[in-house]
């Protein structure tokens, strides 16, 4: 899959950014969507396109090599793409949500993996939901304690859209102060006590 040319978001009106993402969705997205549906496989080449074309990181900052538009533009992005593909514009929707709390919490390497995300280098996956408290943030049960410099991780979470693709993965937590904690891990090389299960599929 070849990306096309990069989608000029900040000097267009919002007609033909819409004419543009819908451009993208129809050469990146259609050609692709049944095969991938039926392998239930996300193709990375799709994620490496859209990063290519301007389409990862719509609405972050410019400060991380976001578009720095709004959620007007986001939200154009996405429908498009879900003409497609739904589960793809899905895929995109995570790399906004995850590649934002990088953004906006993060600080060092995150701030780094947030950039490396925007240019299609590292793709993202968000850790919420848990057995028992769903999607529920303000009751989750996974907590996060600090141990000098390191963060130490307890609990389980369970459908991880693109977990079993995903470079890094963020994860939210609850601090012992009954705060929220972010945290960011490479799959490679994971921490010891974690583990990675499933099928392949988002």
């Amino acid at each position: 899959m070849m990306a096309g040319p990069r989608i000029p978001a900040n000097s267009v009106g919002e007609r033909e950014y819409r004419d543009l993402c819908a451009a993208f969705a129809r050469k990146e997205i259609a050609p692709r969507w049944q095969e991938a549906d039926r392998e239930r496989l996300f193709p990375r080449e799709f994620y490496t396109a859209a990063a290519r074309a301007g389409l990862v990181g719509v609405a972050l900052p410019a400060a991380v090599g976001g578009a720095d538009l709004g959620a007007t533009e986001e939200a154009i992005l996405l429908e498009e793409c879900s003409k497609a593909n739904p589960n793809l514009a899905v895929a995109l929707l995570v790399q906004e949500v995850a590649g934002g709390l990088l953004a906006e919490f993060g600080e060092g390497e995150q701030l780094d993996l947030a950039r490396a995300n925007i240019a299609g280098d590292c793709l993202l996956a968000i850790a919420v939901t848990e057995p028992e408290a769903g999607n529920d943030v303000q009751n989750l049960r996974t907590h996060a304690r600090r141990d000098g410099a390191d963060w130490v991780l307890s609990g389980m979470k369970s459908f991880i859209t693109l977990g079993a693709e995903a470079d890094v993965l963020v994860l939210l937590a609850q601090t012992e102060a009954g705060g929220a904690a972010c945290a960011s891990s490479r799959w490679i090389g994971a921490a010891p006590g974690s583990r990675r299960s499933g099928s392949r599929r988002m």
